[in-house]
């Protein structure tokens, strides 16, 4: 069971002084309101804070930025290890410390995800339609692992044997069944839809596959929650390098949660009230705000080995667009 982060707790760590002040009550009420899990916070923190850092960390670092949110040090270590287990990190020593980093299939996820949440825009549809129709034979435990990884990849299902998206690439469809071992017990095709097949079917289609309301429903939530910090940003002029670095992590982590459920429809195909949008553009500019305080904080906290410091991926600067320089 995934053990949740207790918001209170945060105020008592040595790491959370640094972040006190008028706003933290805002901060710390946002770490209760997200229902924050430990192993999933500990990825995000891995792909937005570490991976632009070189991507491989002393445990006892991570666990410092951890205490951040509330983190205890057995729930890091427990979540880590977890991770371990399920295929996400892997871990090396160097004398008497460890190291941990993603492993290959947890580095393919994380890119991935990192091109779904750091665009700078949606992706343009073509029109065409990435199916992946289930062959006969395959055991209830296959279909199951494969249902969870293609919707992770953002795929609905459209009938009990098929699940489709509309700009998925064809090599993310390949890694992901190559990592769960069952391209051969699938057929994948790229499909148009024919002319004779009305819109309205269309948004039938999706409307059965997807659960746009209740994504749309956390989107909305999502911008009540930060449009706040947006908005208190301007005066917050003290703010600390590390109240940055947590205003920027629970902001991916939000934001994260509801993008890997997002297919990224076409506008055609979305509801006329749809926030998705609106949800990208305060992301965007709440995280060039907050990037550069946040690196500078996660630099001074953490080693990729016993003697050297971390040097930020030329790559990082490209997230949402462009940052601005550090």
């Amino acid at each position: 069971m995934a053990k949740k982060i207790n918001a209170n707790h945060a105020t008592s760590l040595p790491n959370a002084q640094a972040a006190s002040g008028p706003d933290w009550p805002i901060i710390k009420e946002m770490i209760g309101a997200l229902d924050l899990k430990a192993n999933s916070l500990i990825v995000t923190i891995f792909g937005d804070a570490i991976w632009p850092w070189g991507g491989k960390i002393w445990l006892g670092c991570l666990i410092d930025l951890a205490g951040s949110f509330g983190l205890t040090e057995r729930l890091v270590r427990t979540g880590v290890y977890r991770l371990s287990q399920e295929g996400w990190l892997i871990s090396s020593t160097q004398g008497r410390r460890a190291y941990y980093t993603f492993t290959s299939l947890g580095f393919e996820k994380f890119n991935e995800a990192q091109r779904r949440i750091y665009s700078a825009d949606p992706l343009r549809w073509d029109g065409r339609w990435r199916l992946v129709q289930i062959l006969p034979g395959m055991t209830q435990t296959e279909r199951t692992t494969l249902r969870r990884e293609l919707k992770w990849l953002g795929f609905g299902q459209i009938s009990p044997a098929m699940l489709a998206h509309p700009s998925i690439s064809a090599e993310s469809v390949r890694r992901t069944l190559e990592a769960t071992g069952l391209a051969s017990k699938i057929f994948a095709f790229n499909a148009l839809t024919e002319d004779f097949v009305t819109m309205e079917t269309v948004r039938t289609m999706v409307k059965s596959a997807w659960s746009l309301q209740k994504m749309n429903s956390g989107y909305a939530g999502f911008i009540k929650r930060f449009k706040t910090i947006d908005q208190r940003l301007p005066a917050w002029k003290n703010m600390s390098e590390e109240t940055a670095f947590i205003i920027r992590i629970l902001l991916i982590h939000d934001y994260r949660r509801l993008m890997l459920k997002d297919p990224q429809l076409p506008e055609e195909l979305l509801p006329k009230d749809w926030c998705g949008g609106q949800a990208r553009d305060l992301t965007t500019r709440l995280y060039r705000t907050l990037a550069g305080p946040a690196n500078a904080y996660i630099s001074s906290r953490f080693e990729t080995d016993l003697l050297t410091k971390p040097t930020l991926n030329p790559l990082y600067q490209q997230r949402f667009g462009g940052l601005p320089s550090i």
